[in-house]
């Protein structure tokens, strides 16, 4: 359950930046907490979502600046939340990156969006993130 929500804030007393958050939607635990760890180091706060139905419940109250997407979820496809995401203004900013063992066939993608097919190593999304959302 996402319990804080921090997205390009300032601390108004401090100046400072708040973190900034990412909403990791995968069914497979291990899966988020490596992404969970790397998206930490770079200086996210985290959320999880295991199934397309927990995702669109976190979307509905949270504008996170990064999503890790799976296609394969259960209760509701990758792709619907994609959908979702695509179609509220209020995610014109989010970057999303789709990162699935399934093959990106007719997936249409923003262009500053990205597509990985798994097996994703933790190098390769911390340059990737470091690169896209900087």
């Amino acid at each position: 359950m996402l319990s804080r929500i921090y997205l390009r804030m300032i601390n108004p007393r401090t100046q400072t930046r708040m973190p900034q958050l990412a909403l990791i939607v995968d069914d497979d635990a291990p899966t988020r907490f490596v992404y969970a760890r790397v998206l930490s180091v770079l200086g996210f706060e985290t959320a999880e979502a295991a199934d397309g139905d927990e995702a669109i419940a976190m979307l509905a109250r949270s504008t996170p600046t990064l999503i890790l997407l799976d296609l394969l979820l259960p209760n509701r496809p990758g792709v619907e939340i994609l959908s979702f995401v695509y179609a509220d203004e209020r995610f014109a900013e989010t970057r999303v990156i789709v990162i699935s063992a399934q093959n990106q066939y007719g997936l249409e993608l923003r262009p500053h969006d990205l597509f990985l097919l798994k097996p994703v190593l933790p190098q390769q999304l911390r340059d990737l993130v470091r690169s896209t959302v900087g």
